[in-house]
């Protein structure tokens, strides 16, 4: 028999369940949460950043673990001025007291280790480009993250991350590496606490807070990582870096109490 041609009528009421149906399904998250976005925000944080500085601490540049350090710990005030006009945040006199008083903790703590006389200009210029990714990055995620599951949206920038830091690493000594309790542990840490539990937390404070608090608590890095070479490096507990770290907690105390106040 021949096969008869569906109606104008029949075609248009196909065509229109077929619509609904299509606007009735429930879309995919990458829908409302760009992926470009996400692949933007892990090149900044995990491959700028994290790059910046090994490039500036290794590879015979020679900053010093401590003048490192101590620039990075510039990003809570970048961060905190640049979010005040961009995001219309608001900054008691307090929270801005509290973040000069962490940064001038950091340079207690770091004071015995800052000196950079051998480092070469291109190790600085590693090192203010990982500020600079820190910051960006930072920013960046405040402004079109927010809405992304941290799980999800972590996993897309350690993709984007891997993209962009593979030819790097083969172009400087490659991926072999010794297979030694203390490689491993290393590598251990630097991707699963560094690279996901440290951004993950950032994340999640961005959205509870401003960009200036979440990033106030970058402060407590140095005299934490003091105090924890004396057990792991057998290095000696100095003065400055007990009183670093008091300024430091005090500078950030002031910082995070103003915000829970207001929450």
């Amino acid at each position: 028999m021949p096969r008869r041609r569906p109606t104008d009528r029949q075609r248009g009421f196909i065509g229109f369940h077929f619509r609904e149906g299509y606007r009735g399904r429930s879309a995919p998250q990458f829908r409302e949460s760009p992926i470009v976005t996400l692949l933007v925000t892990g090149v900044l944080l995990q491959t700028v950043q994290l790059g910046g500085v090994f490039f500036g601490l290794g590879l015979g540049h020679g900053v010093p673990a401590g003048l490192s350090a101590l620039i990075m710990s510039a990003c809570p005030l970048i961060v905190a001025a640049v979010a005040v006009p961009m995001f219309a945040e608001r900054l008691t006199g307090r929270q801005w007291a509290g973040l000069a008083l962490g940064l001038a903790g950091v340079v207690v703590c770091v004071s015995g280790n800052v000196s950079g006389g051998g480092a070469s200009g291109a190790g600085y210029a590693y090192t203010g480009l990982a500020l600079a990714g820190l910051a960006a990055g930072t920013l960046y995620q405040k402004r079109f993250g927010g809405t992304v599951d941290l799980r999800t949206g972590t996993a897309v920038q350690l993709l984007g991350a891997t993209v962009t830091t593979f030819p790097l690493a083969m172009a400087h000594g490659g991926l072999r590496m010794p297979l030694s309790a203390a490689a491993l542990g290393s590598l251990a840490w630097l991707a699963v606490v560094n690279s996901i539990g440290a951004l993950i937390l950032l994340f999640a404070l961005l959205r509870r807070g401003t960009g200036g608090a979440a990033t106030s608590l970058l402060y407590l890095v140095p005299p934490v990582t003091a105090v924890l070479a004396v057990p792991v490096l057998g290095q000696d507990l100095t003065g400055s870096v007990v009183l670093g770290m008091a300024i430091s907690g005090a500078g950030v105390l002031l910082v995070l109490l103003r915000v829970r106040r207001r929450a």
